[in-house]
């Protein structure tokens, strides 16, 4: 390895090493857990994916090194000592209190017919003649999980397993800044595929593009629903659209449901799944009334408020929280649960995922929700 090429490693390696919040330089040596505080799960995780990137380029300079055996061989304890000792703590700090998988790139070869499996086992149980049975569906995350449980539990109950088959979801994104004049999205959609002749030749080949909503009121902003290949050439592109020389900037678009009438979520208003057909709960104060006759909310009394999801959670510590939010507010645990969902069965997105539920709780945590 060059003189050149280990200076600009070695320069790398110190920007790295000085990320941390306090101006504390890391030092192999030094205890993880007494990090300064200001260093939150999420930046410490961001860093250690930095880190990843730099072994990965300093491992392949050593390469070099070792098929060139006229190179000086102290070379690589800039990467044995640095990256081997620093990078595991580093990474397990930053995790231990990650519930979710590490993050990964997004695989742009999927397409949108790959189904993911979830694997559910239904229990059903009665205790003496005259009693109702006792029923309970369990979900699994791996087929050999469901069938150790089935295989535990069949002797005491009546056990049903079930293998449920569902599509990944395709990338949906905001196009914000319209402001011309569109009379439909399919004249947006023939105007982009006009500029960007790479996304015309995917589509042709069978990716999916299209405008699915054109917001004609402020004629402020658009949908659009792509494959994961073409996801990925617009965040390549700097996640920007040029059409009719204005740029619009795009952005990764995941759509809660909310009923407003028992505030709970995955169905709207008037569903027959909702709970709560004839008494409305409202999503200020949890009473039994609408949301816009509450009282307590137009007089903004905010000791009143209550969020009905929380309040009927079985985790205690969601429960005992509930009055610190109302159930429209994005940083309860429900709607965090529920766009967390959405984001796992969208292509391209674990990345977003991970990095949006620890986001949610380092907010939770500031604001004394959790």
């Amino acid at each position: 390895m060059s003189d050149d090429k280990a200076a600009k490693l070695a320069a790398e390696l110190d920007e790295l090493k000085n990320s941390l919040a306090g101006n504390r330089k890391m030092d192999i040596n030094m205890e993880y857990g007494d990090m300064d505080p200001k260093n939150s799960k999420t930046s410490l995780f961001i860093l250690a994916k930095d880190f990843y990137k730099f072994s990965l380029k300093a491992l392949d300079e050593l390469k070099k090194v070792s098929a060139d055996s006229s190179c000086d061989s102290d070379v690589p304890a800039l990467v044995r000592k640095e990256i081997t000792d620093l990078l595991p703590g580093l990474l397990k700090e930053a995790l231990s209190d990650l519930r979710t998988a590490p993050v990964s790139a997004p695989n742009v070869t999927e397409t949108s017919d790959q189904p993911s499996e979830t694997y559910s086992l239904f229990l059903e149980r009665q205790v003496t003649q005259h009693q109702v049975k006792g029923a309970v569906n369990m979900t699994f995350s791996t087929k050999e999980h469901r069938d150790s449980a089935k295989e535990a539990l069949e002797s005491k109950y009546k056990a049903t397993s079930k293998t449920t088959e569902r599509k990944k979801l395709d990338p949906k994104l905001t196009m914000f800044d319209l402001e011309a004049e569109y009379s439909c999205g399919e004249d947006l959609e023939k105007k982009i595929l006009e500029k960007y002749q790479g996304i015309r030749r995917l589509k042709e080949e069978g990716e999916s593009f299209k405008v699915v909503f054109l917001d004609k009121k402020t004629k402020d902003f658009a949908v659009l629903q792509v494959s994961p290949r073409i996801r990925q050439c617009l965040r390549e592109s700097g996640d920007w659209i040029h059409v009719d020389l204005r740029q619009h900037r795009v952005r990764d678009r995941y759509h809660v449901v909310q009923c407003f009438d028992c505030q709970e979520y995955g169905h709207m208003s008037g569903s027959p799944y909702c709970k709560k057909k004839s008494t409305p709960v409202c999503m200020y104060c949890a009473g039994s009334h609408t949301s816009k006759d509450c009282q307590r909310r137009k007089s903004k009394d905010t000791a009143a408020i209550k969020c009905s999801n929380c309040s009927h959670s079985n985790n205690k510590k969601e429960k005992d929280k509930c009055r610190t939010h109302t159930a429209a507010d994005r940083l309860c645990p429900f709607h965090v649960k529920e766009s967390a969902q959405i984001m796992g069965r969208t292509f391209g997105s674990d990345e977003a995922k991970n990095y949006y539920v620890q986001r949610s709780r380092d907010l939770q945590k500031e604001l004394g929700m959790n």
